[in-house]
């Protein structure tokens, strides 16, 4: 995971120069002495579900949420402009290729509520990779099978 996010962290840093800061969200959107610059994109695992696929090896589908957020007190115009960055976002992570992690797709965006009246909207994005676990056992492989008829 810290992998997927820095990954992800470091493309919106190169692709949207207008993000003043990208980080992990901590809550610094519900914590008013929070030092963070507008606009920004906080990112975080939203949920991991496994499914196991036999022999050691699970499926994890993960699903990540990138918040974007604009300033208090927001104009008419940077109300706007944090649509802007939401499509920006987009173009930079949907389908974006970290790793073992299938390519990023997008499955909703809504808008959230934050301390002090920024605007803010949720993009939420899914991937999956696939585990694998040592189990300890060891494989029988059989080569040659004689069979003697009595």
């Amino acid at each position: 995971m810290k992998e997927l996010l820095l990954n992800i962290q470091e493309r919106l840093g190169s692709m949207i120069p207008e993000l003043e800061y990208i980080d992990k969200d901590r809550g610094q959107l519900s914590d008013d002495g929070a030092d963070i610059a507008y606009p920004c994109a906080l990112l975080d695992v939203k949920e991991v579900a496994y499914t196991q696929e036999g022999k050691g090896t699970r499926m994890a589908d993960i699903q990540l949420a990138v918040t974007v957020a604009h300033s208090q007190d927001p104009s008419a115009e940077e109300t706007y402009n944090v649509i802007g960055l939401i499509e920006d976002t987009d173009n930079a992570l949907h389908l974006f290729c970290v790793g073992d992690f299938t390519p990023l797709f997008c499955t909703g965006v809504k808008k959230i509520s934050a301390n002090g009246g920024k605007e803010c909207y949720e993009m939420t994005y899914r991937t999956f990779a696939e585990i694998g676990h040592d189990t300890g056992m060891t494989g029988i492989v059989v080569r040659d099978v004689d069979i003697d008829i009595v």
